[in-house]
């Protein structure tokens, strides 16, 4: 991905209303943005030479949106219903999506000059009509040009690591510390629980709980206990600590009277059914 050139040999018209640079000003009060289309051109006039960076938007594919950018604020554009010009459809200040988006690859469409026209009408008259006399003058967007110098920028450059390479060296080794962590983390939660006093259980029923991947159960309480959903607990016989026969289990219910554990691995219910 980089910046690409597209050099148009023809000037390029835009139709940019009062109405869009005046929302632009309500809905961004105190942010220097330009007041006429004036202002727009001649920002986009400093910027001729080099190509005023351009974003393209292919969502619509019979009209796509276009981003042109200036140093302070981008002008997103569709087409005219002739498609001869760009038609300003926003005018806001350069958000951060968008400089992550030029950061990823631009086009810098450099073309031979740029004219504003406050509306369509501004627009047919001035560049179709001559000497009183209506002629066919050539009015380009350069819009095929941009698109494919689009495709272009978005190509990942030679050398580039290519996204679907799998994970690197480094990236292998941070999920390997973080497996790390959480074994760590469901360690102390478990001693944790392996201290914890014994809950004396009267009944085990399977749960039927659709939404719980592994196996889990229903343990009915002998006596009310305030537990969490989210904490560990052991399941298992003999005193609290013990480390007979048993299985580790995570609290996804509470009632005080039951509670749902569920179990990652599978789980003999008979040995369950003994849990005092």
């Amino acid at each position: 991905m980089g910046f690409v050139r597209c050099a148009l040999p023809h000037p390029v018209y835009m139709v940019l209303p009062d109405r869009c640079l005046i929302k632009a000003a309500e809905d961004y009060s105190g942010i220097n943005l330009p007041k006429t289309s004036a202002e727009v051109e001649v920002d986009f006039l400093v910027s001729s030479e080099s190509g005023v960076l351009t974003l393209v938007d292919e969502k619509q594919t019979d009209n796509p949106r276009i981003s042109f950018c200036t140093p302070r604020y981008e002008v997103v554009c569709g087409l005219t219903p002739q498609q001869d010009a760009y038609f300003a459809l926003r005018l806001a200040p350069l958000s951060l999506r968008t400089h992550n988006q030029i950061a990823r690859g631009a086009v810098r469409v450099a073309t031979r000059t740029w004219r504003m026209y406050e509306d369509l009408p501004d627009l047919n008259r001035q560049v179709y009509v001559q000497a009183g006399a209506r002629q066919a003058q050539p009015a380009l967007t350069g819009i095929e040009a941009i698109l494919a110098a689009w495709k272009q920028a978005r190509q990942p450059m030679r050398g580039e690591p290519v996204s679907n390479a799998g994970p690197s060296p480094a990236q292998l080794t941070f999920l390997a510390n973080v497996d790390t962590l959480i074994d760590l983390a469901c360690q102390v939660e478990l001693e944790k629980a392996a201290r914890q006093d014994r809950i004396p259980v009267k009944g085990v029923v399977p749960a039927a709980i659709e939404r719980l991947s592994g196996d889990a159960y229903r343990f009915l309480l002998a006596v009310p206990a305030e537990l969490k959903a989210g904490e560990y607990l052991r399941a298992g016989i003999g005193e609290a600590g013990d480390s007979g026969p048993g299985y580790d289990g995570v609290i996804v219910e509470s009632t005080g009277s039951s509670l749902v554990l569920r179990f990652h691995q599978s789980v003999d219910l008979d040995l369950l059914r003994r849990v005092e």
